[in-house]
């Protein structure tokens, strides 16, 4: 699944939880924790940043798991996903392997009629290992760092963030040639 998708389906689950929490007065506690594991068959890979064009026999996994609480403080959503790859090329080149992936996500928020500071992190730290011959080709490594931070106040208690208080972006790509 692309990556934009799953921070919308993130953002979406954590709205709709919100949404669904008990009024800020209740005394009940909401809280569960989830997770899955998904195995991806091979596919042809063409988007690879830094070898887009280049075609890849790709498999992998992903590992979810996380939390959430709903009390009359607040709504809290942590989930941290796992990823591994290997991507071989269909013609010559490289094999990449994904390794170290984590991404966490966090999201906080009022109850809803009470208004408040709404957060949404993001961080992603990734890295695709170049191997040949079974061995590691250091100077032919991607490396992705990604933060994604928003703040926003819900001034009239519907759940949703009516001023913006910091919305930052921020990434850093490194790409075997040297680029970024």
């Amino acid at each position: 699944m692309p990556r934009l998708l799953r921070y919308a389906s993130t953002l979406a689950v954590s709205s709709a939880c919100l949404a669904l929490s008990p009024a800020a007065g209740a005394t009940v506690i909401d809280k569960g924790s989830f997770s899955s594991f998904e195995v991806f068959p091979e596919a042809i890979i063409t988007d690879l940043l830094c070898l887009e064009g280049t075609e890849f026999l790709g498999t992998g996994t992903e590992a979810i798991r996380g939390h959430f609480v709903d009390s009359a403080e607040g709504f809290h959503f942590e989930q941290t996903e796992k990823h591994t790859g290997r991507l071989v090329p269909v013609g010559d080149g490289l094999t990449y392997v994904e390794q170290g992936n984590v991404e966490q996500i966090v999201f906080n928020a009022p109850p809803l009629g009470g208004g408040g500071v709404i957060t949404f992190t993001l961080v992603n730290n990734d890295a695709f290992v170049a191997v040949e011959d079974g061995h590691i080709v250091g100077q032919a490594q991607i490396r992705i760092h990604q933060r994604e931070r928003f703040t926003g106040i819900d001034t009239d208690g519907d759940g949703l963030a009516d001023r913006v208080m910091v919305d930052v972006s921020s990434g850093r790509l490194t790409c075997p040639n040297g680029g970024e």
